[in-house]
């Protein structure tokens, strides 16, 4: 999908269109409806990784909590075949795939983008390569 050709009314159709789903999104956090992060790859304007961080940041501008939204990704494992005795803690055994920050992502979501490093295996990702 590409906006080439599109027009002044149909960037504005957009603009409302995003708004609603924002919108939308806020009522059913309010009401309790379980929230799940996860961007659809091949879909528009979405970069695998990064679109998952520009989706992140929406659901915090629509009403929900750093701390919820953040909870949208790191309670996914949990529910997957690993089971939670596998996680939470960092210790001898255990699943050493992490991302470390800089900043905290509680206080401002977008601090999410700041990763001081990777950690697959328990061994430090060169980023550069």
């Amino acid at each position: 999908m590409s906006t080439k050709g599109w027009t002044a009314k149909d960037f504005g159709n957009a603009r409302k269109a995003q708004a609603k789903y924002s919108q939308m999104l806020g009522k059913l956090y309010q009401a309790g409806v379980p929230i799940i992060a996860g961007t659809d790859t091949p879909a528009p304007w979405v970069l695998p990784g990064a679109g998952t961080l520009v989706e992140m940041e929406l659901m915090v501008k629509a009403g929900m909590t750093p701390m919820s939204v953040c909870d949208l990704r790191l309670d996914e494992p949990r529910r997957s075949c690993i089971g939670p005795q596998m996680l939470e803690t960092i210790r001898a055994g255990r699943y050493a795939d992490m991302v470390l920050l800089n900043a905290d992502p509680l206080v401002d979501i977008r601090n999410l983008r700041r990763i001081r490093s990777v950690l697959l295996g328990g061994r430090e990702v060169d980023r550069g390569k």
